[in-house]
């Protein structure tokens, strides 16, 4: 053979040497390009699923927001219904007290000229819880039966010996049953002095 057909044949082994390294470089750029299909459609439904997810949360928060801005008038609706009746549960009762404090100082202003009263009078001042027999006397009872409060123990008892022996039994009388039936009873009894 001749140089030329050699060379030829070289060029011919070159092109089909170089022919097959394409069809091999083919082969691989065709399945590379099948592998990054796959991986791009892959990525695409993770892209969806997450938007799908981000999505649904998004409807959830724009819900939880309605509920919360529902809630949240709601509240404030209550709150302001709740703090004018404190307001005006407040204004009454500051009114009562006030009713309270004027009605003390009119009883203390009563029972001073009570007080003025009974000591220009001489008189003694006294309660008498008959179911109990409990005997509660003032310092102006103390003195007209002669007696220091701090010596005496039970008045109800002093009293009782106290009383005139003539009203003894009338004031016994009293004492019973028609005395808790009708307690506004009036009457007189005389007390003796100490000696």
């Amino acid at each position: 053979m001749s140089t030329d057909g050699v060379e030829v044949q070289s060029y011919l082994d070159t092109i089909e040497e170089l022919t097959a390294e394409l069809a091999e470089t083919n082969r691989g750029v065709v399945a590379l390009s099948l592998e990054v299909e796959a991986y791009r459609e892959h990525l695409e439904d993770l892209v969806a699923e997450r938007t799908a997810q981000l999505e649904a949360t998004q409807e959830e928060l724009q819900q939880t927001n309605s509920e919360l801005l529902m809630l949240t008038s709601e509240l404030d609706s209550r709150i302001a219904l709740r703090t004018a009746e404190l307001t005006e549960a407040n204004a009454a009762l500051k009114h009562q007290i006030e009713e309270v404090d004027r009605a003390r100082s009119l009883v203390r202003r009563i029972n001073e000229r009570l007080e003025l009263a009974t000591q220009a009078a001489g008189l003694g001042i006294w309660e008498w819880d008959v179911q109990a027999d409990l005997l509660t006397w003032d310092e102006t009872t103390f003195r007209l039966y002669g007696e220091e409060p701090a010596d005496v123990v039970n008045a109800a008892e002093l009293r009782r010996e106290r009383l005139a022996p003539e009203d003894r039994g009338a004031c016994d009388l009293v004492v019973g049953a028609p005395l808790l039936a009708d307690p506004r009873f009036t009457g007189e009894f005389a007390v003796t002095g100490r000696d």
